[in-house]
């Protein structure tokens, strides 16, 4: 039985063969969306208009399965143990899977060291397997006002390979040594296991630098933002374009409904982040160039 809408209704329609321009397209509807204004058909107009895939395959689901949902002891073989450092991530409020965490330490001297950890995705994910294949079609996680499109299965996604709080995470990092004037002395690049220690929002990571350091959170934060400060600085200073547009964020509710806008301000717990990632990527670069 095929589809029917009524006026007011979003719909997919199959574009029948059209060969002249003076002739109205014909089409066939193949799925009615719901009313124009109705909760949630804008986001599915926007996932249907780009063909975005809602589901996994089943054999990519059945891969997925068969990643075990915290660190075997095997993974741990010729990785660098950070399970000790004070490392935490920093994401949005609504953020639900964690891919980067960040540590600074002060050396003896006034040197600096920032360690940057991204997820080790590819610890289990097979080249060429079904998980690869899929995320390679996709391309990358969609993120929509009232839900995200991921790459790779939940399971991956917010699960093993999400830098939750206080559990093992296998992880590749990145150390940068800089000195008191914030130049860059040495990098490094290791494969590692790290247990963050806090799970930050950037609105709490902003509330603690407004204030003074009373534990041990707030004395990592301020330390962390001293170096991101200096690299800021001295990143201006050698010509850098400060590209800071104005983000607004759509906040929903349950029924996909907008309720409000929040503007996003570029404060001190934003630019700390985007420092270290900075930095990180720029040490990546300089070591494949």
């Amino acid at each position: 039985m095929k589809p029917k809408g009524t006026t007011g209704d979003k719909v997919v329609v199959r574009r029948e063969t059209w060969e002249s321009r003076h002739v109205n397209p014909e089409g066939e509807i193949v799925e009615v969306l719901g009313p124009s204004a109705a909760p949630g058909v804008d986001m599915l107009s926007i996932i249907r208009k780009y063909h975005l895939p809602t589901e996994f395959p089943s054999e990519v689901i059945g891969a997925a399965q068969q990643i075990p949902e915290t660190v075997d002891s095997r993974n741990l073989e010729g990785r660098e143990d950070l399970r000790t450092q004070f490392i935490v991530t920093i994401d949005p409020d609504d953020a639900r899977d964690f891919d980067d965490a960040i540590n600074v330490e002060r050396l003896d001297g006034g040197d600096w060291q920032l360690g940057v950890h991204i997820a080790d995705v590819a610890a289990y994910v097979t080249p060429g397997g079904a998980l690869d294949r899929e995320a390679m079609k996709r391309g990358n996680s969609v993120y929509l006002p009232d839900r995200v499109i991921p790459m790779l299965p939940e399971r991956l996604s917010n699960g093993v390979c999400s830098l939750n709080p206080g559990v093992d995470r296998l992880t590749h990092s990145v150390f940068v040594q800089f000195d008191k004037k914030g130049n860059t002395r040495n990098a490094r690049f290791a494969r590692s296991i790290i247990r963050s220690a806090h799970r930050l929002t950037y609105k709490h990571v902003y509330a603690v630098l407004q204030a003074q350091p009373n534990d041990q959170l707030g004395e990592r934060l301020h330390t962390a933002w001293e170096l991101a400060s200096l690299l800021r600085r001295r990143r201006f200073e050698r010509g850098s374009l400060d590209l800071d547009f104005p983000e607004v964020k759509v906040i929903v509710d349950k029924d996909g409904r907008p309720i409000r806008m929040e503007r996003i301000e570029n404060d001190e717990s934003h630019q700390l982040v985007e420092e270290f990632l900075l930095a990180a990527t720029e040490a990546v670069a300089i070591e494949l160039k």
